[in-house]
Parts: structure tokens; C-alpha cells; sequence
């Protein structure tokens, strides 16, 4: 039988750590009678936790009723693995289905979050580099788009073809680079304030890196593009 894997992590960190609220996995055919009971009493744990409302430390819900609901689905197969089809409900292995395409939205959702939380320090940091009030580097924003996109402009590619380094780079399959992830090295950026700056098809790269047009439109030229990376570069 399939056995289970551990409990999902919760959107409160501090759930993570409540013994009563997490499960391990279970190997395939291990799934008895004592993992039916663990369940049953985390799904109970849950629900309780959702119908009266349990905060934590600074108000955060204990549990969300998307995460008192996965509990119970995950009640339900172990159940079905212990006692075979005859327990399962009809409408079960579409729920299952649901149910993880939904908790895989919730995990890339709390990804794109993490990113954007990132690029907040990476933003300021940035907007202090251009207004000269540090010596520090331009840093890098990491991904919050999955996926390569395209240059803003078909111009900005260079008719000679992309040099071999850095189409390297674009050669990662789907769904690669992810959301996290920041230029290599590689790929060209504006390094510091008073070093040269990007050049049209470098600006090209990083928009075809990050999935993002930078708000470049036909008709700007590069002082234009300079800027418009610029304020994608602190935020703006």
C-alpha cells in the first residue's frame, strides 16, 4: 500500500512545532491501526483548533480550516489503506486529487511570499545604493515569477546570436529557474552605481531571467531602459 508522507507543514510556524499537530510518515504497508488513531486525533486536534479560534504568539491562526480539512482527508486514506475500497466513499480519491492540487497552490503561494518578504531588504538596499548613501553593491532581487520570459523588445537581442554563457543559462528546462532563484554569475548586472551600466541586450537577459518586462515598451532608448530597471531593482 502507499503508505503516508509526513504531515504538511503549517502557515503558523509555531504549529509546526505542536507534537498533536503533526504526523510522521509512514512507510508503504505500514499504515495500520495505530496510524488510523494518530490521525484521527490530529484531525480532532485541528478542527478544534479552527472551530474555537486558537491564536498564537502575535495573533497568527493556530490552523486554517484549509489545513483542518487536509487533516481529515489525510484521515480518510489511512482509514482506506486499512480497510480497503469498501471504506472509501466514491467522491474520495477526487477529493485526495483536490485536495493536493490545492495544497500545492497554498506551497507556491508561501513561496512567492517568502521571495517577496527577500526582496523587501534587497530593495531598500538597493535604493540606498542609487542615491550614493553606501558603497555597497547592487544587489539581486532573487525570482518571483517561475520560468524564463522573453526580451521586452525583439532589438535587444543582439543579431549575432546570444553569447554561449549566457545561453547556457537559458538552457535550463521548465520549470527552471524557480521562483528563489537569483542571476549567476553568468549573466551580466549592474554590479555598482559608478560601474558601466547594462547595456540594451544585458537589460534583455535580465528581463528574459526574472519573467518580467521591467515596463520597457517600443520606443524607449537605453536611458529609458536604464531607469525602468532601475525602479524594478528597488521595488517600484
Amino acid at each position: 500500500m502507499a503508505g503516508l508522507q509526513a504531515s504538511p507543514a503549517f502557515a503558523n510556524p509555531v504549529s509546526n512545532l505542536v507534537d498533536q499537530y503533526n504526523t510522521n510518515a509512514v512507510p508503504a504497508g505500514g499504515v495500520d491501526e495505530v496510524v488510523v488513531y494518530a490521525e484521527e486525533r490530529r484531525k480532532n486536534e485541528l478542527v478544534n483548533a479552527v472551530d474555537k479560534g486558537f491564536v498564537s504568539v502575535g495573533g497568527v491562526a493556530t490552523a486554517t480550516a484549509a489545513e483542518a480539512g487536509s487533516a481529515i482527508v489525510r484521515g480518510a486514506e489511512a482509514v482506506a489503506q486499512v480497510g480497503g475500497a469498501a471504506v472509501a466513499p466514491p467522491w474520495f480519491a477526487a477529493w485526495v486529487a483536490n485536495d493536493n492540487n490545492q495544497m500545492t497552490a497554498l506551497a507556491n503561494q508561501m513561496t512567492i511570499l517568502q521571495g517577496q518578504v527577500y526582496n523587501v531588504s534587497v530593495f531598500h538596499r538597493n535604493e540606498l545604493a542609487f542615491r550614493s548613501l553606501t558603497d555597497g553593491p547592487i544587489q539581486r532581487p532573487c525570482k518571483t515569477i517561475v520560468g524564463f520570459g522573453q526580451a521586452p523588445l525583439p532589438d535587444m537581442i543582439p543579431a549575432g546570436g546570444v553569447p554561449a554563457a549566457i545561453a547556457a543559462v537559458f538552457a535550463a528546462p521548465p520549470p527552471a529557474p524557480g521562483i528563489l532563484a537569483v542571476p549567476p554569475p553568468a549573466l551580466p548586472f549592474w554590479e555598482f552605481l559608478n560601474a558601466e551600466p547594462p547595456t540594451r541586450a544585458e537589460i534583455g537577459y535580465l528581463a528574459i531571467f526574472y519573467n518580467h518586462t521591467f515596463g520597457i515598451v517600443a520606443g524607449d532608448n537605453h536611458q529609458e531602459q536604464l531607469s525602468k530597471l532601475r525602479f524594478f531593482l528597488i521595488g517600484v
